[in-house]
């Protein structure tokens, strides 16, 4: 018996357990595309994703942002700006979301060569509990 649950305690299962944690260490996941990209001293686009919650339950009431990475010359401040509500997000299926945000040149420019935004949802977990993950991103595919 000691054995079964030391091996339930290492492997998080047993009676009545939720899961914590999405499927490959992230509760969060999705597809991106960056549109209408207007450059300036910052740069306003519009972003969509395609975002799956594998948080190990629906989640209600998220917000969307995409953050900074710390990528501005010193003493700039963050030109970061713009969010996404996200009111039902349900556990396992993709949502189509939408919304414009201000980031900084340096930022978008790295997008350009690879990068994924460090996009983040807001929200509360099934533990009460104030949450803030990041999302596991890919560029979508086609048009």
């Amino acid at each position: 018996m000691r054995t079964l649950s030391l091996l339930a305690l290492i492997f998080g299962v047993g009676f009545g357990s939720v899961p914590l944690l999405g499927e490959n260490g992230r509760n969060f996941a999705g597809s991106f595309r960056v549109q209408n990209v207007r450059e300036g001293a910052t740069v306003q686009c519009d972003v969509s994703v395609k975002l799956i919650n594998f948080s190990g339950a629906a989640v209600q009431n998220a917000v969307v942002t995409i953050e900074d990475r710390g990528l501005r010359p010193l003493g700039k401040s963050n030109d970061f700006q713009g969010s996404i509500a996200a009111p039902k997000l349900p556990y396992k299926r993709g949502v189509d979301l939408h919304g414009t945000f201000t980031v900084s040149l340096l930022e978008y420019q790295q997008w350009q060569r690879g990068a994924v935004p460090n996009m983040m949802v807001t929200y509360t977990n099934v533990a009460g509990q104030q949450a803030h993950d990041r999302v596991e991103l890919t560029p979508a595919i086609g048009r």
